[in-house]
């Protein structure tokens, strides 16, 4: 009977540590806000259970903001930065001279492989929607290679 309890400790210890590592370790949802090279700020603040406010602003000032919650058929209990390309979190990926960037949202699910990140373009004064890209939320690398 010892014997037996002492298998499951280890194997609840060593769940509970991997979910905690997975959450803290190899998922970036503290990644929240991003800093521009020009000093402007896009920010991710959770408005809810299931809604994220993305916020671009220059200073104090708001330049836009949108409160998401299901759109692009995702659910924004979670809503982060993920690096676009290798080590970059901003990059011109159609070369019009707009920075695009990454959100990555994550609603507790266990499908974590088949996932996409947002892509929004970075405007003067506003965020525009530029499409969708498969991301692998579990290894958190880059969304582009």
């Amino acid at each position: 009977m010892k014997n037996r309890n002492n298998w499951l400790t280890f194997f609840v210890s060593l769940f509970f540590s991997s979910t905690l590592l997975a959450v803290n370790g190899w998922i970036p949802v503290d990644d929240t806000e991003l800093t521009l090279p020009d000093g402007r700020m896009v920010s991710s603040i959770r408005t809810g259970d299931h809604s994220h406010k993305i916020v671009l602003k220059n200073g104090k000032k708001v330049l836009w903001s949108y409160n998401f919650e299901f759109e692009y058929d995702r659910l924004w209990d979670d809503a982060f930065f993920v690096p676009i390309k290798p080590k970059k979190y901003f990059f011109d990926l159609n070369h019009d001279g707009y920075f695009e960037i990454a959100i990555a949202t994550w609603d507790g699910g266990n499908n974590m492989e088949h996932r996409d990140a947002v892509i929004f373009t970075v405007k003067e004064n506003s965020l525009e929607y530029f499409g969708r890209h498969p991301f692998n939320l579990e290894y958190g690398t880059y969304v582009y290679p």
